[in-house]
């Protein structure tokens, strides 16, 4: 007979640190950082489980090296199957979208990163969007499978700038990718992803400031 799923959700450090359910095959818990709770759940994701849990990273490589911080490198190798990072922006209003040209400056960025947008979009405002020009979110994900390669990496102690050099030449498109393409889409707008992945490694270079849209993303 198949093995039922029984699935633990963990919350909180004492959880994970001091004891993983016998009978558990998948958790799901916050942060496994900093010490103890990463090597409980890389330990949990060998002995069988499938772990989810949340890492506070930048992208991610980032992810891998602040665990490989607390984890030994030949046990995090071994468990890791995948990152998934992700953001949330904000989508164009459907009942207010109208196309537009964007500052010279922002073109130039997106140009000299991805090649060149034909078209933007953006909300006027109205009443559905509350003035805003925004109505829902959107996740914007880079998915990193942890294959033989990489895992290489990991067991030789390789450095967050060796990862990200590691899961670029692999092809992993970065969530910039993503990113851009929502733009195409005319789901979101380019001012919306300039703010929500500022500082994201591997995007669109910042030696030119960028617009700001006057609000903060959610």
């Amino acid at each position: 007979m198949p093995q039922k799923q029984t699935v633990r959700m963990l919350y909180g450090k004492e959880d994970m640190a001091l004891r993983v359910p016998a009978d558990a095959t998948i958790l799901t818990g916050r942060d496994v950082q900093p010490l103890p709770d990463a090597p409980a759940a890389v330990e949990a994701a060998l002995d069988g489980c499938l772990v989810l849990a949340h890492v506070p990273a930048r992208d991610a490589a980032d992810a891998i090296a602040r665990l490989a911080a607390d984890v030994p490198a030949e046990r995090l190798a071994s468990a890791l199957r995948g990152v998934l990072a992700q953001r949330l922006a904000r989508i164009v209003c459907l009942h207010c979208r109208v196309p537009y040209d964007p500052p010279a400056s922002l073109r130039r960025r997106v140009k000299e990163a991805f090649g060149p947008v034909t078209d933007y979009v953006k909300g006027r405002g109205c009443p559905s969007c509350r003035q805003t020009g925004f109505l829902g979110q959107i996740g914007l994900f880079d998915l990193t499978p942890v294959d033989a390669g990489l895992a290489d990496r990991i067991r030789t102690g390789a450095d967050v700038e060796t990862l990200r050099d590691a899961i670029r030449s692999a092809g992993r498109p970065s969530i910039w990718h993503d990113a851009l393409n929502k733009i195409r889409a005319g789901v979101t707008s380019a001012e919306e992803i300039m703010d929500v992945l500022a500082g994201y490694p591997g995007g669109v270079p910042s030696h030119v400031a960028a617009p700001q849209s006057g609000t903060e993303p959610a």
